[in-house]
């Protein structure tokens, strides 16, 4: 594991010998991570925790710098969804008249580490290697003790980055597993899965491409086996309906030749509805239409012949009694004529006798009225000879006591 260590995240120093005196310390780097482009990486060269360079990687994560002696650095190495590693170089107390004639520059091999969530990158706050210049030898050397104290942290983070690849992959797999199956929900959790830990791996975006290009395909299917099975519904249900349609027009026809013309307009009329097309629903009721008219017409003209037989009949017979009726005509005027002399003498006979009776009336009345004053008149004279008589009583008995008085 050490070894492997060493090789992803070490520096590998290569000293390049030529015949001349070193002016600067000079550096190319490779940065890595396995087969991954390094497009966007790039390394800052800062001196007292100010950046006073900047250079760009190309997509093979290949770059090149020199450092000024007379001063110590910080270089760091930058990837987007990448830790961020840091190198210190000392160089403060060297000059190039130090360096021997057969030393130059390095190369270093920086393994870049990928961000997983969940995992603690605090070891990377520090420096993962240390370049210094060694005076016995007159050329750069790199700290291998300063590595080891740093590598169970670095060990411990390369366990937990490779048990999360080896949880990406898995999910990958799965994914891949439930597209083959059409599996889509599965699918597609087991990718967020493995988005969620390597979100940036360009294998998430194909494999979401394929979980699509399945999906649609399955929708695609699936629509295609809907439409065939309403196909077929529909064709089932168009063929029952040509049957109750011709069952329809069977019975229409056969009401027909037995004359209920009402039955086979109501046939003909049902069978229109069933059939959903509107030339041969259209078609169906204008031919009841026009058999049920053919038919009333025969009708009509039986009935016109038997109404005007019927005229002439009665023509005849008004002739006859009208006939009749003017042979009599004669007799019925004389009849009239005395009829109606005998009661114009008829109501003179009985005016005279109203005239009669009133004044029979009339002299009754002044009967009755004389002997009513005249009973009235012998009322008053008894009336005024009973007061006499009271009167003379009424003195009489005065009399007699005015002397019983006197006495």
């Amino acid at each position: 594991m050490r070894k492997t260590l060493f090789s992803i995240i070490s520096i590998l120093i290569i000293s390049v010998s030529v015949f001349a005196q070193m002016e600067k310390y000079s550096v190319k780097v490779n940065m890595d991570d396995n087969f991954a482009s390094m497009d966007g990486a790039f390394a800052i060269v800062k001196v007292n925790g100010q950046k006073v360079k900047r250079i760009a990687a190309s997509s093979s994560g290949k770059l090149e710098f020199d450092l000024e002696f007379g001063q110590d650095y910080v270089v760091e190495f930058h990837k987007q969804f990448y830790a961020t590693k840091k190198i210190n170089v000392f160089l403060g107390q060297v000059t190039s008249e130090m360096i021997d004639i057969g030393c130059y520059g390095n190369t270093w091999h920086v393994g870049m580490i990928q961000k997983v969530e969940g995992i603690d990158y605090s070891v990377l706050d520090a420096a993962v290697g240390e370049i210094f210049f060694e005076p016995d030898k007159k050329c750069f050397g790199w700290d291998a003790d300063y590595s080891l104290r740093v590598m169970d942290e670095l060990e411990r983070l390369e366990e937990e980055l490779a048990a999360k690849k080896d949880e990406f992959e898995s999910a990958l797999s799965n994914a891949a597993k439930a597209t083959s199956k059409g599996d889509f929900a599965r699918a597609r959790t087991s990718l967020a899965a493995a988005q969620k830990l390597f979100p940036h791996d360009s294998r998430i975006e194909e494999l979401q491409k394929d979980i699509d290009k399945a999906a649609a395909a399955a929708k695609d299917a699936e629509l295609a086996d809907a439409a065939a099975a309403e196909a077929k519904q529909k064709k089932a249900e168009e063929k029952a309906k040509n049957e109750e349609f011709n069952e329809l027009i069977s019975a229409g026809d056969k009401a027909l030749k037995s004359g209920d013309f009402e039955a086979a307009k109501a046939k003909y009329t049902a069978a229109g509805k069933v059939i959903e097309d509107t030339v041969v629903k259209r078609a169906a009721e204008k031919a009841a239409e026009k058999l049920v008219k053919e038919e009333e017409a025969k009708q009509d003209e039986a009935a016109l012949a038997a109404a005007a037989a019927a005229k002439i009949a009665k023509e005849a017979k008004e002739a006859e009694e009208a006939a009749a009726a003017a042979e009599v005509t004669e007799a019925d005027e004389a009849n009239a004529i005395a009829e109606k002399e005998a009661a114009m003498k008829q109501k003179e006979a009985d005016e005279q006798a109203k005239i009669a009776v009133k004044e029979e009336e009339n002299q009754q009345k002044a009967k009755e009225k004389a002997a009513a004053e005249k009973l009235k008149e012998e009322s008053a004279a008894a009336s005024s000879a009973k007061k006499e008589s009271a009167d003379a009583s009424k003195a009489e008995a005065k009399a007699a006591i005015s002397k019983e008085k006197e006495k």
